[in-house]
């Protein structure tokens, strides 16, 4: 099994971490295929060097043209041939690209850049927490502060999550906001509903 990345509007994967792509970074999506250019934008959409986060933009024979009837949108994500995927990633000194969140779930609190998959992945790995997921949610002092929803296969106290996350995180990092669920709200194919799961930490109830 190879992980890969891509998406609809360039005709399925753009990146493969074949054999012979030798990424050495866990969670490495692999090197962009023949004919694919790929690059990572900062905000205003200029290249940035390598090892730098920002958005992924990618060119290639295999994209779209545009969305149909969809004017306004493709004004704002296509330009010059290269196409706004709206996904944050990262090439890794090897040359892989890791892909990191969606543009529009990374969290931002106290000027620092939070990704989601990075603090499920270490929830996931307690041996109580069957599905978990985060969320960025506004907070007046530090813009957006990281708020977790979990399923327990048993009643483990928040506390111990607390622990178990500071441990392997840094303090920004660790979700402020706990709530416990019977299940996460996800689409048929699986797809996590992010605004959903926000409302679970409306302000009447954090």
């Amino acid at each position: 099994m190879l992980s890969t990345y891509g998406m609809t509007e360039s005709c399925s994967q753009v990146v493969t971490a074949s054999p012979d792509a030798h990424c050495r970074t866990a969670g490495s999506a692999g090197r962009p295929l023949h004919g694919v250019e790929l690059r990572i934008c900062g905000e205003n959409g200029k290249p940035l060097p390598g090892g730098m986060e920002g958005e992924i933009h990618l060119r290639g024979p295999m994209l779209t043209t545009g969305y149909l009837h969809h004017h306004a949108l493709n004004s704002t994500r296509f330009a010059d041939g290269w196409f706004q995927t709206g996904d944050m990633g990262v090439f890794g000194d090897d040359g892989c690209l890791r892909v990191l969140a969606r543009r529009e779930d990374m969290i931002i609190s106290g000027g620092e850049n939070i990704y989601p998959a990075e603090i499920v992945s270490v929830l996931l790995a307690h041996e109580d927490v069957q599905d978990a997921a985060v969320v960025g949610i506004d907070d007046e002092e530090w813009g957006q502060r990281p708020c977790a929803a979990v399923i327990l296969s048993k009643g483990t106290p928040v506390d111990e999550l607390d622990g178990w996350c500071r441990e392997r995180l840094s303090a920004y990092k660790v979700p402020r906001h706990w709530r416990i669920v019977d299940m996460l709200p996800r689409t048929q194919t699986g797809k996590l509903l992010t605004g959903e799961v926000r409302k679970l930490f409306s302000r009447e109830t954090i």
